[in-house]
């Protein structure tokens, strides 16, 4: 298991290679940095930051389990079945969503995680979000028991920072965005929207409704560009 170490925004970034990860967690651990961290997008990457650190005993298991033959070719068996599986459509509309969160998804800065349309709020508005955080977080890691034990003692600041943080997006976020791509295709929108939206679910910044009913598909009158809207 090999591991690179990059300095990034204040935050240590952990980047492990060989550790074999399902398609929606890679794609949701990846996203969250592609704007940030240089690094070359390949499967079987996962980051974690300083607070995620892998036990030793943890290290020595993922050895194990990435060692063991039966496994290897069972987590191989499982992607082919998923690659065999997914429509053409699914998968250009899980690029698209790709495309819609490099070009159009705004984030906000004071957000965990950003994009390249990333919208300025004030610094008093940061440094606010940054207390509530800690708030939470300082009760939810100094509360013992279960993990159902830590939500319940936090659950209040919780609370308090989604109240925030919903203010803030109502404020900076457009209530519609739009991306326009070259006219496609699209023989079945149920599935291109299905891929769309596990694009955007996977980003894990998407402040838009990702129910397929809001989500639009649209050809413009003269065949130029093919429109995606979403809404809040």
């Amino acid at each position: 298991m090999k591991q690179l170490r990059s300095e990034r925004d204040g935050y240590s970034v952990i980047i492990i290679l060989n550790w074999d990860v399902s398609r929606v967690g890679y794609n949701a651990t990846l996203s969250r940095w592609r704007s940030r961290v240089r690094i070359p997008y390949v499967p079987q990457i996962i980051l974690m930051l300083k607070a995620r650190r892998v036990s030793s005993e943890g290290a020595r298991r993922i050895r194990e389990r990435l060692s063991d033959p039966e496994y290897v070719k069972t987590e191989r068996e499982k992607r082919k079945k998923i690659m065999e599986e997914t429509n053409l459509d699914n998968q250009l509309g899980y690029f698209v969503g790709e495309y819609i969160y490099f070009t159009t998804l705004p984030t906000l800065s004071s957000d965990f995680g950003t994009t390249r349309n990333c919208i300025k709020v004030t610094n008093e508005e940061e440094d606010k979000e940054r207390d509530l955080t800690s708030v939470w977080h300082s009760l939810y890691s100094s509360t013992k028991g279960s993990d159902e034990d830590k939500k319940e003692a936090s659950k209040n600041a919780w609370e308090d920072l989604l109240v925030f943080r919903k203010s803030l997006q109502d404020k900076y976020l457009p209530k519609e965005i739009s991306t326009r791509v070259p006219c496609l295709r699209i023989d079945n929108m149920e599935e291109f929207k299905k891929g769309l939206i596990d694009s955007l679910w996977n980003s894990d910044v998407c402040q838009y409704s990702l129910n397929k009913d809001d989500v639009k598909v649209e050809t413009d009158e003269n065949y130029y560009h093919t429109i995606i809207t979403l809404k809040r």
